[in-house]
């Protein structure tokens, strides 16, 4: 797939907007005349909802810090020790004699991993798709003109299409 772009000005600034247009595929029609940052928005608020349905599903298996717990070692079938060998230190490394030892070296460990930001990735989950998918009902001109390259791109590749 191939794009093609127009600018518009609004407040004094520039604003670009990119459409999809076909080349040797026609351009879905989930995609024909939407803008290609909105397109990739969408799309990764598609693939957060897949991460965070993940994290629920398999909450030890998808985050370090998750896994790091009592109840994510259990879960996991793993160790401390092994936990320990696995971030690079040697089988026992955090064994220092304490009352609340199995809580104290997970907590020991957990400063040693990231997490992953199920906050962040839930705010990128909240894009919706945008309705204003035809370049028809924009107001301006270039909007207009983009929308017809479009057009004229995917007719000529229909035709190509058809002699062969």
């Amino acid at each position: 797939m191939s794009v093609v772009g127009s600018a518009s000005r609004r407040n004094g600034r520039f604003r670009w907007s990119y459409r999809f247009a076909g080349a040797k595929e026609p351009v879905p029609d989930e995609l024909l005349h939407r803008d290609v940052a909105e397109c990739c928005r969408e799309h990764l608020a598609k693939l957060a909802r897949v991460v965070l349905a993940c994290g629920d599903r398999f909450p030890f298996a998808a985050c370090p810090r998750r896994a790091l717990t009592q109840a994510g070692i259990r879960s996991l079938g793993i160790t401390i020790e092994d936990v320990e060998e696995l971030l690079g230190f040697p089988r026992g490394w955090t064994d220092v004699g304490r009352a609340d030892e199995e809580e104290s070296r997970l907590q020991e460990l957990q400063r040693h991993v990231d997490g992953v930001d199920f906050r962040a990735i839930t705010r990128l989950s909240r894009a919706r798709h945008c309705d204003r998918t035809k370049v028809e009902e924009a107001s301006d001109i270039g909007q207009h003109l983009l929308g017809s390259i479009v057009d004229q791109l995917e007719a000529r590749r229909a035709r190509n299409c058809e002699k062969r």
